[in-house]
């Protein structure tokens, strides 16, 4: 049985305004509790694993949400839309590199960026779920601190945060973590 999860995503490119991710363009939804500038949803699914096609050189934090209110099955395919995301790409360091911050009531980095495609695979694959509250704004914090530490000048640094709703914890706001993302 095909199973599918709702998440709100939300995209961030140096300098740019976010976007709406299209993961899946023919599953993309809108949904009430995702509302706001630069905030889309789309269904994520285990089917299907890319090829890899994507390619330019990019520096991606995967940000990804491991509250409680995700429950098992669902976190399972978080776990194989990251591998499968990450899939997509050509990794090296000419090419995609890609670390994953996971964050629940305070954020925590599953894997530093690397040029290794099967480095961050078995870390996706593998990354265990904390649950808690929803501290969105921290793991978007954190994305951005490894990101001013080890971007490459010559990469577009993109960081992309996976959440199935809106954060509880207020740590660091979204807001924040946003405008310093803006500066890398």
């Amino acid at each position: 049985m095909r199973r599918t999860l709702a998440l709100c995503t939300l995209v961030y490119l140096a300098g740019v305004t976010p976007a709406v991710a299209q993961v899946n363009p023919a599953a993309t939804f809108s949904a009430p509790q995702c509302g706001g500038p630069g905030i889309g949803t789309v269904t994520l699914t285990a089917d299907n694993p890319p090829t890899p096609t994507l390619q330019g050189k990019f520096d991606i934090m995967l940000v990804a949400d491991e509250s409680g209110s995700i429950d098992g099955q669902e976190f399972q395919l978080l776990r194989n839309f990251l591998v499968n995301f990450a899939r997509s790409f050509t990794f090296g360091d000419g090419a995609t590199r890609m670390g994953l911050v996971m964050f629940s009531n305070e954020a925590r980095l599953a894997t530093g960026i690397t040029a290794s495609q099967q480095a961050f695979v078995n870390a996706a694959a593998n990354v265990g779920q904390l649950a808690g509250g929803t501290c969105t704004g921290c793991g978007m914090a954190l994305a951005t601190s490894h990101l001013q530490s080890f971007k490459r000048s010559d990469a577009e640094a993109i960081i992309i945060t996976i959440t199935d709703g809106f954060a509880n914890v207020f740590t660091q706001t979204i807001e924040s973590a946003a405008a310093t993302a803006d500066a890398l």
